[in-house]
């Protein structure tokens, strides 16, 4: 209840805080004629029922291989050959998947919103186990090694058996009064995990007894009321060599070294949704929809791109020489990964895309909130 009220009480307090050209500000920016340098065609398509009553943010399909899993709005599970679209076979799971999906090495990982965990074949989808955990899941869960780590909307960090589904270990923190609706997804790294929480922090975790290594903030609570003292991290922590870079909402995007737990550096930015990573440049969405590559050196800004703010852009995905992000209307947005410049623009879909784009060598897949999923490729 309290995750739907902040959503609420946002809403409520940027319209009366606002002056007129404010409120003019947070209108969706209207798209302006561009010069296309990229353009996309449809290549296959599938549909997978309205997924508007679902929890679409984290529904984006898995790949692993060459197959494309990905669950329908009546909870089914579909395996697709990722190139043609082709079925290769479905299992009625009749699940609410919140979670998403999770594809690795042979098997997968879903969570549900009944706070169930499931890992199955890729090759038949047949379930080999599910586990019953204490609340609803909205992450991926993720596997490495022998171990399935998945966060709860609780404030929980859960080590599951790979082999048998037994709980290894679980760890957990005290939320807020207050917290904005979502889960980051966890990292497992193998030898540890890293998790980031509604409190603000992210916390490293030993993955062979669940013990606590190091616990920072990304961001401290600022202003009076609970409201502005929100500074949840829902966007998953983006690993690279032994940096982590996370974010959080009305707070900092940071880089800590992952084995002292030093800060690198920090930068002022609201961020809900993931971040992306190319070659030398991290990208991210802030909660205004704009799009920033940023020196993941020094934390210093490389570009901006603000000719889409409040169109509700999704996470951004780094694709070629390109970062594409899609909006509430269906259409997808390719920026130039050298200079944020928009450089294509197309609209696959008629309704909303909240989940993150996918991409695959030569093939970009979305999924829009009303089911449908489209892969594109290059002109």
């Amino acid at each position: 209840m309290n995750r739907v009220v902040i959503l609420i009480s946002i809403f409520l307090l940027l319209l009366t805080g606002c002056s007129s050209s404010e409120i003019k500000e947070l209108e969706p920016a209207e798209l302006k004629s561009i010069d296309y340098s990229v353009e996309l065609e449809e290549l296959w398509s599938f549909g997978v029922g309205d997924l508007r009553e679902h929890d679409a943010t984290r529904l984006q399909p898995a790949i692993d291989g060459d197959q494309l899993f990905v669950v329908d709005a009546a909870g089914d599970l579909y395996a697709l050959d990722k190139t043609t679209g082709r079925k290769n076979w479905k299992i009625e799971l009749k699940k609410n998947i919140t979670g998403g999906i999770s594809a690795v090495d042979g098997k997968l990982v879903i969570g549900t919103g009944e706070s169930e965990l499931l890992l199955l074949s890729q090759s038949d989808g047949q379930v080999i186990w599910n586990v019953e955990l204490t609340e609803e899941i909205l992450s991926l869960p993720q596997i490495a090694g022998d171990l399935v780590v998945v966060q709860t909307t609780g404030g929980k960090l859960y080590g599951i058996e790979l082999e048998s589904g037994e709980r290894r270990w679980v760890y957990g923190v005290t939320l807020p009064a207050l917290t904005v609706r979502g889960t980051a997804s966890p990292i497992n790294q193998g030898e540890v995990s890293i998790a980031g929480f509604s409190t603000g922090k992210i916390a490293i975790i030993d993955n062979e007894k669940g013990g606590l290594i190091w616990e920072k903030p990304v961001s401290l609570p600022k202003g009076k009321t609970e409201l502005e003292r929100v500074v949840d991290v829902d966007s998953t922590p983006l690993l690279r060599n032994d940096v982590i870079y996370a974010a959080s909402y009305q707070g900092e995007l940071t880089a800590f070294r992952l084995y002292t737990a030093k800060k690198i550096w920090s930068k002022s930015l609201s961020i809900l949704s993931d971040l992306g990573w190319g070659e030398d440049q991290i990208f991210v969405t802030d909660v205004h929809s704009k799009v920033y590559a940023i020196d993941p050196s020094s934390g210093a800004t490389t570009w901006i791109q603000n000719e889409l703010h409040h169109r509700k852009l999704t996470a951004p995905t780094v694709w070629k020489d390109y970062v594409l992000v899609a909006d509430f209307e269906g259409y997808i947005h390719i920026i130039s990964r050298s200079n944020g410049q928009l450089i294509g623009r197309e609209k696959p879909v008629s309704n909303p895309v909240g989940s993150q784009i996918v991409v695959s060598n030569e093939i970009v897949y979305l999924i829009s909130d009303a089911g449908q999923l489209i892969a594109l490729v290059q002109k």
